[in-house]
């Protein structure tokens, strides 16, 4: 329950934040759609950039790694947040909820953060 309030805190604070920064609805509810979307599988295309279908040593494959490496060290992974196994296994996730913690805090600082100076930019 406490990983799934904070995957929650972080969307929250990610809505608030595209609500105030960005002034469409459809745009705002996108952003934020996609936004999770990325990170909750960004686990699952590092594995599929890393595979060995393709030649390890071209430039371009490289290249494409060290973007998705970059796109998730600024992304959230959510699909460490609320697991599916954590509720069959009635297995506690005591060892990887300070982790989970301190990636809810982090975010949190830097998205609010971000939406305070978009309202102090703005002219309302």
């Amino acid at each position: 329950m406490l990983s799934l309030l904070f995957e929650l805190w972080i969307i929250c604070a990610l809505s608030l934040f595209s609500a105030i920064a960005l002034t469409q609805f459809a745009a705002s509810v996108s952003f934020v759609l996609g936004f999770y979307l990325l990170a909750s599988s960004i686990a699952a295309i590092k594995l599929v950039a890393g595979a060995a279908l393709f030649d390890q040593n071209e430039a371009t494959h490289k290249i494409m790694v060290y973007v998705i490496d970059g796109f998730s060290l600024l992304l959230p992974r959510f699909d460490l947040f609320t697991q599916t196994a954590w509720l069959i296994q009635s297995a506690s996730a005591w060892d990887t909820l300070g982790n989970i913690f301190m990636q809810t805090v982090i975010f949190t600082i830097v998205l609010v953060s971000a939406t305070m100076f978009d309202i102090q930019r703005k002219n309302f």
